[in-house]
C-alpha cells in the first residue's frame, strides 16, 4: 500500500499498469461454500489483481477462467505490442467460456521419489467437478558430477541445489535448509588417489531458551565421519577428512541426521512448519596434500 501511495503522490498511479501476483498458498486451505479445500488443490488459489491505466472505482471480481500464465499476454496486449506468448489477455477473456487450464505441482520434492502431478481444470477452480487428475510422472534424479576442489554456494544465487537429493526444503535466500530428521547430498565422482577434506559452512536452527543446540551426525557412503553439537545460530564451518578408501566408487553420498530438528511453529518462534536443523551455505571438497 505504501508503494501505491508513492505512485499516487508522484502522479504515476493513473498511467500505470499494475499486477499483483500472489504466491501459491500451502500452509492454509481456502474455504468455499462452507467446505475446506484439500491441501493439494489449495495451491491453485493464488491472488491475481490487475489495474489497467486510468482504471476507476472499486475492485471487481472476475469469474474469467484465468491463469498466472496469462500475465505476459495481458501486459503486452495492454501495451499494444506484438508477441508470441501463450495464454490469453485477461482484459479480453470472456467469463462465460469453458477453458481448460493445466495445474502442475511436485510432491515429495525433497524425498527419494518426487513426482509431478497434473490436474486439468475445465471450469471454476471452486467447483470440484471441474478437476480431473491426470497420471503422475515420477522424476528420475540425475546424479550431478563433481570436480574435486570446486566450491559452490546454495540459496537462490547458488548452484549447489542439484546435489541435494533428499530431505531438503525449497531454495530461499543464501542458504538451503533441511526439512526433517535426515537429509542427503549425492555427488558423481572420480575415485580420488588421496584423502579428501570436506568443508561445509552452515547455520543452525538454534533459538536461545527454546532450542539450545542442534546435534548433527554425518556419514559418507555409509561410514560415520563426524558428530558435533551446534550451540549458536551464527554461521559455522566444519571440516572433516574422509579416507580415500571410503570414496572408492563413482558416488559420494553424504548423509545427515538431525535428532533435534524442530519446526519454528512448534516452539512459538514463527509460523514456519518445516522441521529445521541446518541451513547449508557452501560446500567444498579438497584433495589432501600432506
Amino acid at each position: 500500500m505504501q508503494f501505491l501511495g508513492k505512485l499516487k503522490r508522484l502522479n504515476l498511479y493513473d498511467s500505470s499498469i499494475i499486477v499483483f501476483q500472489g504466491d501459491h498458498g500451502w500452509s492454509f486451505a481456502p474455504i468455499f461454500e462452507g467446505r475446506e479445500f484439500a491441501q493439494k488443490t489449495a495451491k491453485i488459489s493464488a491472488l491475481l489483481i490487475l489495474k489497467t491505466r486510468s482504471a476507476r472505482g472499486p475492485l471487481r471480481i472476475s469469474l474469467a477462467p484465468s491463469t498466472i500464465a496469462d500475465i505476459p499476454a495481458t501486459l503486452l496486449d495492454l501495451l499494444q505490442l506484438p508477441h508470441s506468448y501463450p495464454g490469453e489477455s485477461l482484459v479480453r477473456l470472456d467469463p462465460s467460456i469453458q477453458r481448460d487450464r493445466e495445474f502442475v505441482f511436485v510432491t515429495d520434492r525433497s524425498g527419494p521419489a518426487p513426482s509431478i502431478h497434473r490436474w486439468m481444470v475445465e471450469g471454476s477452480v471452486f467447483d470440484t467437478t471441474s478437476w480431473h487428475e491426470m497420471e503422475p510422472t515420477l522424476i528420475e534424479r540425475e546424479i550431478r558430477s563433481y570436480t574435486w576442489g570446486r566450491k559452490f554456494g546454495f540459496g537462490i544465487a547458488g548452484d549447489g541445489e542439484p546435489y541435494l537429493t533428499s530431505g531438503w526444503s525449497t531454495t530461499s535466500g543464501t542458504v538451503h535448509w533441511n526439512d526433517g530428521k535426515s537429509a542427503e547430498m549425492t555427488f558423481g565422482i572420480t575415485p580420488p588417489d588421496r584423502d579428501v577434506n570436506l568443508s561445509i559452512v552452515f547455520f543452525a536452527n538454534v533459538v536461545p531458551g527454546k532450542v539450545d543446540k542442534q546435534r548433527i551426525r554425518m556419514n559418507v557412503n555409509g561410514i560415520d565421519v563426524k558428530e558435533f553439537d551446534c550451540t549458536t545460530k551464527a554461521p559455522q564451518r566444519f571440516d572433516v577428512v574422509v579416507p580415500r578408501q571410503v570414496l572408492n566408487t563413482d558416488q559420494m553420498i553424504i548423509s545427515f541426521e538431525f535428532p533435534d530438528a524442530v519446526a519454528p511453529s512448534e516452539i512459538g518462534s514463527g509460523t514456519d512448519t518445516r522441521m529445521l536443523a541446518m541451513g547449508i551455505y557452501s560446500f567444498e571438497a579438497q584433495l589432501v596434500y600432506r
